[in-house]
């Protein structure tokens, strides 16, 4: 299979490609798998000139003869400072303009909005999305793809990326290799081998080569594009002799290398066409006559002479009423070989075009970088607003742009170190921390003002705290407390921030912190002070099992933010107020805060926020017993917490799902779940005892490692009386620890559970679920029969089965042991039922062995054949109702209260369990099956 290699170049040749079969089959197969609606990606990766380029071509071609929706882009280095540029570029054709304005006051929006139109879109015909020069995707659209991609990966689009391995450290980079790593096909391009590069030598020089050809061919390094500039090179400078169908070499001197060749091949154009091309080498990406003309200062009317001659020789292509360069390559080598003084001329020319047109500082930056001012205050301030605006977007960039911005300032410029201090929160809040500290402890150990000084050591403790380094939040809210003449306004926030780092390893000092961080607050009127602190108390006191408190303080954070409104809403005090409600068994009215704050968290555009509300979303569904819904939630949660680097909250809800696997009897992938929280612990993030220990302390108990089980609760026994949140969060655990004290052999830790819940139960008089798994506690460590059917009936009216259903177990072994078989039985059969509509697998078939050995046996009889929808939960079919009737997944999470994130992971396990793999194939089956409720 012969592919065309490119288009129409020097002397009228037209170019093949050969060797590439086995990456056209891999397009080919994807774009017939779209057809039948499966999507799917694919990252071609290579070097410059290999090749990839044209079998994104072709793949284009093929698509838009079987009538596929295709929305082509490329980005350019210069797309690195505009946020988002590559996904406007890119999708503008099939989302319309109005839809992605690059510059949005909430980008995250502006990303869930994209997904939204591409679903609409995409319910018609099937689409391809190509890219081109991946790596310098810009940070807010190589974000948007990173989420993008998996979030869609259900409808049917087929991505196509194509990029070169260097630069290496780009965050489109990073972002393509996270695909990679989450199961997108990666397609290495690998140089040409000798049989392919003889075949395009015979088809460029229309001879076959001999020696001296093909000695020169073995430069290019299997490199196609380098292989054909130099050869036409050779061929435009007559030196190539062909005699008997053999082409040969004349003369010694050959060209150099890449640079030379495309330097010579240029040579013969006119010195305005090459100042043409100077000029959109450093344009970059497109260029308009317009701006050219400015840079030439010639008129209009001549420039559009030189660009008529630029195209006619193949160097330059009309691209939309705009002009861009035939190949990248092409315009890397006119940039390289440019003197760099001219280099810096003209980008310096290129921000006084640009400032008098008006454009967006961001377009203006790069530039600025590249002219390499120094001590220009015009300069530095333009930078500063160019990173101001991409802030929130793309912190990794902003952070380059003020450094380069610090790098032009004088080390004893006194603007200096607030600069610094902006830098090294951005720095941080890309995730950037060790470049973080570095900077920041090199500012704070010179000279630097008050204002500054505060700042910093605020905007590093905040940005840490995200990274779930806790340790290092309570060092520098330590630093900054400590300034003698640190701003009050500062100072509170510092106690807050300092607060919520304490919360998973000092209460007492936690709840110190925050109660100055209200006190503060109030007297300087930091109303997110007081928010933030009187959340942290909330959940002090939920961790003392204080539960009335803890709904009080919550209520004070909700408060004060409906009275301060603006940016004080970022702290969403609306989840900790959630989980206090929880914690009283108050779900309906916490399910309702979740669905109404986890709205206003995607409106607000606070993406740090998100993977919070599904963590205590699934948590409530875990005190439901609503395991399908669980998963569901915990996974979403997962990945948009990887998505916006909220390494913290990956930990528990790991280790959550690690609980709900176990609890199905998936020993495997619990105990993959374990692994990935221990791998993550080991970076230095800290959590809560009680999120991975008591994971730990299930997966081994339930895998029947019970030493391994009682070592994971050493934490946790440390941490007793004071910090009670786990019992908290699922009152089931009391049992649960004196069963593995139990089978480990330790009576007196049985006791001190046993005690430390009837202490829980009376600080909390009326809450029956608290009051019955004391009663469970206490009559499963002294085996006292009369207490554990006490604890069933207190249980009876319990809104958490799982609870309910483990003393229903564990009191008909005890009866069992008395002798009381009837009983016995009855109480198995009660709690099986618990464990089968929760879909607790591990419960179900231990009390299923129970009743076996009682001699107690399931109906016989063949089982009937159910519709293929009967493995479906309730939440999956509500999902599937509306996803057949044409429903975004946007959608049919606003008519479900539920997250997009969240409806996209039902239909995964809808998918996972029908054995499909599209939507198309999910209607089928519906359609086949028409009762879906």
């Amino acid at each position: 299979m012969l592919l065309r290699y490119g288009t129409a170049m020097s002397g009228g040749v037209t170019l093949q490609a050969v060797g590439r079969d086995r990456e056209w089959k891999t397009l080919t197969d994807a774009i017939t798998a779209l057809e039948r609606g499966t999507g799917s990606c694919i990252v071609l990766t290579g070097v410059a000139g290999i090749g990839k380029t044209l079998l994104l071509d072709s793949a284009v071609s093929l698509a838009m003869e079987r009538d596929l929706l295709v929305a082509r882009g490329r980005a350019t280095e210069l797309d690195r400072v505009a946020p988002l540029s590559t996904v406007v570029t890119t999708l503008r054709s099939v989302l319309g303009p109005d839809r992605l304005s690059p510059i949005a006051a909430n980008q995250y929006s502006r990303i869930d909005l994209v997904t939204e139109r591409l679903e609409e879109v995409t319910r018609e015909r099937p689409l391809v999305i190509v890219l081109d020069d991946a790596q310098w995707t810009d940070e807010l659209s190589a974000f948007a793809l990173r989420v993008l991609v998996p979030r869609l990966s259900l409808l049917p689009i087929l991505w196509l990326f194509a990029r070169s391995p260097v630069p290496a450290e780009l965050p489109a980079q990073s972002a393509l290799r996270w695909l990679i790593d989450d199961g997108v096909r990666e397609v290495h391009l690998q140089p040409l081998s000798d049989d392919a590069i003889a075949e395009l030598c015979r088809r460029v020089l229309g001879a076959r080569a001999d020696a001296t050809v093909s000695a020169i061919a073995a430069r290019s390094g299997g490199n196609p594009f380098l292989l054909h500039e130099v050869l036409t090179n050779l061929s435009a400078t007559e030196r190539i002799n062909t005699c008997d169908g053999l082409a040969s070499v004349v003369g010694s001197e050959l060209p150099s290398g890449f640079l030379s060749a495309v330097e010579q091949r240029l040579s013969s154009l006119s010195p305005e066409v090459r100042q043409l091309l100077q000029i959109g080498a450093v344009l970059g990406g497109t260029f308009s006559l317009h701006t050219a003309a400015l840079l030439l200062h010639r008129p209009t009317s001549e420039v559009m002479t030189i660009a008529d001659e630029a195209v006619a020789s193949g160097t330059l292509v009309d691209c939309d009423s705009r002009l861009a360069f035939q190949h990248d390559l092409v315009r890397e080598a006119v940039y390289d070989n440019m003197n760099g003084a001219v280099r810096s001329m003209l980008h310096r020319e290129a921000t006084l075009v640009f400032r008098a047109e008006g454009r967006p500082v961001v377009e203006i930056a790069d530039h600025l970088v590249r002219a390499e001012y120094r001590g220009d205050v015009q300069t530095v301030e333009l930078l500063r607003a160019a990173a101001g605006q991409m802030a929130a977007c793309a912190p990794s960039t902003s952070a380059n742009l003020l450094l380069r911005a610090v790098e032009m300032l004088e080390d004893a410029d006194r603007s200096r170190p607030m600069l610094i201090s902006d830098a090294v929160r951005m720095l941080a809040s890309a995730g950037r921390l060790a470049e973080a500290r570095t900077w920041g402890e090199r500012a704070l150990s010179g000279p630097v003002n008050t204002e500054a000084e505060g700042q910093l050591v605020l905007g590093l403790a905040e940005s840490y705290k995200h990274a779930g380094h806790n340790g290092a939040v309570v060092d520098l809210t330590d630093r900054g407390l400590a300034l003698p003449s640190a701003d009050q306004a500062i100072r509170a926030q510092l106690y807050a921030v300092r607060a919520h780092a304490l919360l998973a390893t000092d209460l007492r000092a936690a709840d110190q912190a925050a109660e100055q961080a209200v006190d503060l607050g109030m007297r300087v009127g930091v109303s997110a002070a007081v928010a933030f602190g009187s959340a942290a108390r909330s959940v002090a006191a939920r961790a003392r099992g204080d539960l009335d408190d803890a709904v009080r303080f919550a209520k004070d954070a909700v408060a004060e933010i409906g009275r301060a409104g603006g940016v004080a809403e970022h702290h969403h005090p609306d989840i900790w107020m959630g989980a206090a409600l929880v914690a009283q068994d108050r779900f309906e009215e916490a399910e309702e805060i979740y669905a109404t704050g986890q709205r206003e968290a995607e409106r607000l555009g606070t993406a740090w926020s998100l993977p919070l509300w599904h963590f205590y979303r699934a948590s409530l569904y875990f005190a439901q017993g609503r395991l399908s819904d669980v998963e569901a939630e915990g996974e979403a949660g997962l990945r948009v917490a990887e998505h916006v680097g909220a390494l913290q909250l990956s930990v528990p809800l790991a280790a959550l799902l690690g609980r709900v696997a176990a609890l199905r009897d998936q020993m495997p992938l619990a105990r993959d779940y374990l692994h990935r929280t221990q791998r993550m612990l080991v970076t230095g993030i800290t959590v809560p005892p009680e999120d991975a220990a008591w994971a730990a302390a299930v997966i081994h108990e339930a895998g029947g490692q019970v030493k391994e089980a009682h070592q994971a609760l050493t934490e946790l026994n440390f941490q007793l009386p004071e910090r009670v949140l786990m019992f908290v969060q699922d009152p089931g655990a009391l049992a649960a620890m004196v069963r593995i004290n139990k089978q480990a052999g330790r009576p007196v830790e049985e006791a001190r559970i046993a005690a430390l819940a009837a202490g829980l139960a009376r600080r909390n008089p009326g809450n029956t679920t608290l009051a019955g798994a004391a009663a469970h506690a206490d009559g499963l460590a002294r085996m006292d029969v009369a207490r554990l059917n006490e604890s069933v009936a207190l249980l009876e009216s319990s809104r958490r089965p799982l609870v309910r259903a483990s003393a229903l177990e564990d009191t008909a072994v005890a009866e069992l042991a008395a002798g009381r078989k009837a009983r016995a039985v009855k109480l198995l059969k009660a709690a099986l039922a618990v464990y089968d509509e929760s879909g607790a697998r591990q419960g179900m078939l231990r009390v299923e062995r129970r009743m076996q050995a009682v001699g107690v046996r399931q109906q016989a009889g063949s089982a009937p054949v159910e519709p293929p929808l009967a493995g479906l939960t309730q939440a999956e079919l509500r999902v599937v109702e509306l996803v057949v009737q044409g429903a975004t997944n946007r959608e049919v999470a606003r008519q479900l209260f539920l997250s997009p994130h969240t409806v996209d992971s039902h239909l995964r396990k809808v998918f996972a369990k029908l054995g499909i793999s599209s939507r198309v194939e999910l209607t089928r089956i519906v359609m086949a099956n028409a009762d879906i409720t």
